[in-house]
């Protein structure tokens, strides 16, 4: 089984275009919820959204179509996560933003056919290489798989850095210290459309450096 866990904050469209393959243009495309060909769970959980965000949820979840977590308050992407990661029951584990999309049918097949290949690896989309230390690449948190005994030999994700901010950086410096490498998969068969929730803030709808504190 592959667990997915999504944390989701304030991105209705996205999560729509990300689990059901639904535009805002009415048009279809592959969706994580019409997958067929691996057997998988799907957890969300919600950061007390407001925009609708927790209604179409609790309704996939009435239909058994997913879990649900529904927080009262914004906890943060990292503590989100292990949340989810708590009830997962897969043993290949994706963490992954709300705003991703499927770009092939076979997205989560693709992503378990090259992980049974590489057990002691920390898979991404897309990897940072910085200079400081030389050679080492962080893998962009958007979306990273690992399999569930990298839990027990590095750790789960850093609830330290709040709503959201290196603990991707910090998670791909872990793995790589206790022997796991940080694999960078350039032909990811998902895309990440990014900085959703962002846009939110940026609407003014929130206090964004209150909630940083």
């Amino acid at each position: 089984v592959i667990s997915i866990v999504i944390v989701n904050w304030h991105t209705l469209p996205s999560l729509k275009l990300y689990l059901e393959g639904k535009r805002q243009d009415g048009t279809d495309t592959y969706g994580l919820l019409g997958i067929k060909d691996v057997e998988y769970e799907v957890i969300v959980v919600d950061n007390a959204s407001t925009d609708g965000s927790l209604d179409y949820l609790t309704r996939l979840e009435k239909d058994g179509r997913i879990r649900l977590v529904a927080n009262d308050r914004n906890l943060g992407y990292p503590r989100g996560l292990n949340l989810g990661l708590a009830l997962a029951e897969g043993q290949l584990l994706i963490s992954s933003n709300s705003d991703n999309e499927l770009v092939r049918p076979d997205a989560l097949s693709w992503i378990l056919r090259v992980a049974e290949k590489h057990p002691k690896t920390l898979f991404g989309q897309q990897a940072v290489y910085l200079k400081d230390p030389p050679g080492f690449g962080y893998l962009q948190g958007h979306l990273i798989a690992f399999w569930r005994s990298f839990l027990e030999d590095v750790g789960w994700w850093q609830e330290d850095f709040g709503i959201g901010f290196f603990e991707d950086v910090e998670l791909s410096w872990r793995a790589m210290k206790n022997g796991y490498t940080p694999l960078e998969l350039r032909l990811w068969p998902i895309f990440h459309h990014g900085a959703r929730s962002y846009l939110y803030r940026d609407a003014g709808a929130i206090d964004f450096p209150k909630l940083k504190e």
